[in-house]
């Protein structure tokens, strides 16, 4: 039996050889190849970069669609939560603001701290301002900015519970796939 291949045929076993899922014969077969011809010894090398960065890419670009999800709903859930504020229902903000901010967690990790509550203050600020622009709020412009900062700040006291949540989660299973 012949046992010279082509470099199509050897092409085709490295991924497998490298995977190491190939059989003892094939290894044999492609380790010959590669000592003569310095091209597919050449893929053979760069199999494992290509796939390591091929999986990076892959990763990168997941977590940059994550983040963007996290934010997208975690500003979805400030709006509703937000405009639950001057309604009979806003008691459901002690629930949908933890989760705003394990939404801002996945979004911006530990800045999430920091980040949430100014996002928090300001959008409950520029309801507020808004609302006396419509007419909607009876009161002096002071009275209605001070408690628009007083609501933020309960808001964002909750929201700081969902991203300790959050992170004690994350640091959780961080710790389970270590061992």
């Amino acid at each position: 039996m012949d046992s010279k291949l082509s470099c199509d045929v050897v092409r085709d076993l490295i991924p497998l050889v490298k995977d190491d899922i190939a059989s003892d014969e094939s290894k044999r077969l492609v380790l010959e190849h590669t000592a003569e011809c310095s091209e597919c010894r050449k893929l053979l090398g760069e199999y494992v970069v290509l796939q390591i960065s091929d999986v990076n890419r892959l990763f990168l670009k997941l977590k940059s669609r994550l983040s963007a999800s996290s934010v997208f709903f975690m500003f979805a859930a400030m709006f509703i939560g937000l405009s639950l504020s001057y309604d009979a229902d806003m008691f459901y903000n002690s629930l949908i603001m933890p989760i705003v901010g394990a939404l801002g967690y996945g979004a911006f990790g530990s800045r999430a701290v920091f980040k949430v509550p100014i996002i928090l203050t300001a959008l409950n600020l520029s309801i507020g301002i808004l609302n006396i622009i419509r007419g909607l709020e009876a009161g002096s412009f002071a009275d209605v900015l001070s408690m628009s900062v007083l609501w933020a700040i309960i808001y964002s006291i909750f929201a700081i519970v969902g991203i300790l949540i959050a992170s004690l989660f994350h640091f959780a299973f961080k710790k389970e796939d270590q061992i």
